[in-house]
């Protein structure tokens, strides 16, 4: 941690280096000992959650589009309404009836949804985001 501040702060001396260096090692030890670590599990369950279903729209969209990637403006609520049921299909073969791998299953239902939400709307409303999937 003090390593990392130092490079944030810019500090190119070998005294000031070891100074942030010591006070971060100082903050982390008395954060560890206050236990943040509890804490510190939430955000990674969170993070299990999360990035699988980021994957499934990000994988489809990337072979959806002929493996090609360009940055659009605007946000994309359909990549979002996919990503949200992935998260709720994760949470519940996690926590609520465990069953197969919650990862895989999030991905997949995220791919699915995305795929075929986005297919539905190219045909009733196309826009910036559906241009290259389905040409």
């Amino acid at each position: 941690m003090g390593l990392s501040f130092s490079n944030i702060l810019n500090v190119n001396s070998d005294k000031g280096r070891a100074k942030v260096t010591f006070v971060g090692t100082v903050l982390s030890i008395i954060l560890s000992l206050a236990g943040i670590l509890d804490h510190f599990m939430y955000l990674l369950y969170l993070a299990a959650l999360c990035y699988p279903a980021i994957a499934g729209v990000m994988f489809v969209h990337f072979f959806a589009c002929k493996q090609k990637w360009v940055d659009k403006k605007g946000w994309n609520i359909i990549a979002t309404v996919a990503m949200i049921c992935g998260i709720f299909v994760g949470y519940i073969t996690t926590y609520i009836v465990p069953v197969g791998i919650p990862a895989i299953q999030s991905l997949t239902v995220t791919g699915i949804v995305y795929y075929f939400a986005m297919k539905l709307k190219a045909k009733i409303s196309p826009d910036q985001f559906t241009q290259e999937m389905f040409e």
